[in-house]
């Protein structure tokens, strides 16, 4: 039996552009694109009365689509990530003197978070619970911007 011979035309490797796309342009799911209409109606409804900044979404919606849509809307989002988030911090170290400025650094240990971004530290005494509330700028992966992350930590 003979081994087929792989074709000379045939390409090796990721396809040209994959892995550098523009993650503000991105397809809304039809869903999204309901969302956004919706989002525009009510918008213009309300144009004179309120100025709308905000738009609050649960949890489902923390995601770069959904970030992309409000922004599509003019408003900014306040959304609830998951806790296994891959969060990472801005890298502030120094360019290495070759290639593209790093743009990632360490990823957020939720166990030992860093003490200058601590905002408020406060103690029920009648339940005893300890509230601390942490507040930063990270980044995502998968999304464009960086993000302004409020964590909320309760320990009893």
């Amino acid at each position: 039996m003979k081994k087929s011979k792989k074709k000379k035309d045939a390409k090796v490797g990721r396809p040209k552009g994959s892995g550098n796309q523009d993650k503000k342009d991105i397809e809304l799911s039809p869903y999204l694109k309901f969302v956004k209409e919706s989002v525009n109606k009510a918008l213009k409804r309300i144009d004179k009365h309120i100025d709308i900044v905000y738009f609050v979404f649960d949890g489902a919606f923390g995601n770069n689509p959904a970030v992309q849509m409000v922004r599509q809307c003019g408003l900014h989002i306040i959304s609830k990530l998951q806790k296994n988030s891959a969060l990472v911090f801005p890298y502030s170290g120094e360019y290495a003197g070759r290639g593209a400025p790093r743009k990632y650094g360490d990823a957020i240990d939720y166990d030992n978070l860093p003490e200058p971004y601590l905002k408020s530290d406060s103690i029920d005494e009648d339940k005893n619970i300890q509230t601390r509330i942490y507040q930063m700028e990270m980044s995502h992966r998968k999304f464009s911007d960086t993000l302004n992350v409020v964590i909320i930590q309760r320990e009893i």
